[in-house]
């Protein structure tokens, strides 16, 4: 990156917590997959109330055993949309403490034009803001997704130094359609 953009704007440096990795997966995954997953319930309910409704006028529709597999289809849609992301992020989160065990110091430095990854006090990696494809904003993390579905969580609360305004400011001024 150009020493004439090298000046710091922001610092975030608040670790991140088990309930951030559930909310991550929420705001990422679960939110894509939402269309797919009301579909899939008002098919399989309108599937269901069509036959209990044919049965009432003596028409066998779907007999029983496929409306039991249709109402466990059901069940596991549920249990995944709701029960799946906290799992998941426990073990996200435990596999977050397992690499960053021992360090002590990791921060987030924001820059004029990019954004470096600072560990005890050295750069382990640097991002242009132009390579930022998408940011979310949820109720404790502003989100960075950058190619490869690569993705930087912060804490809103996180900054110790800027704000997690002007840091919008400045990413929005390299990228576009932001969330």
């Amino acid at each position: 990156m150009e020493e004439k953009n090298s000046e710091v704007i922001a610092i975030n440096k608040k670790q991140l917590q088990e309930s951030d990795f559930c909310e991550w997966l929420v705001a990422t995954v679960v939110k894509r997959a939402r269309i797919a997953f009301l579909t899939m319930i008002a098919c399989v309910s309108l599937i269901i109330l069509i036959s209990l409704i044919a049965s009432l006028y003596g028409a066998h529709v779907i007999d029983g055993k496929m409306i039991l597999l249709l109402i466990i289809c059901v069940l596991i849609a549920v249990l995944c949309r709701f029960v799946l992301p906290k799992w998941l992020g426990k073990i996200r989160y435990r596999q977050h403490l397992t690499i960053t065990k021992g360090i002590d110091d990791r921060r987030i430095v924001f820059y004029q034009d990019h954004l470096a990854f600072i560990v005890d006090k050295t750069v382990t990696n640097q991002f242009s803001y132009s390579d930022i494809q998408r940011t979310i904003l949820t109720k404790n993390l502003y989100i960075l997704q950058f190619p490869n579905r690569v993705s930087c969580m912060l804490r809103r609360d996180g900054f110790i130094e800027g704000s997690l305004e002007i840091v919008q400011k400045q990413i929005t001024g390299f990228t576009q359609g932001n969330e």
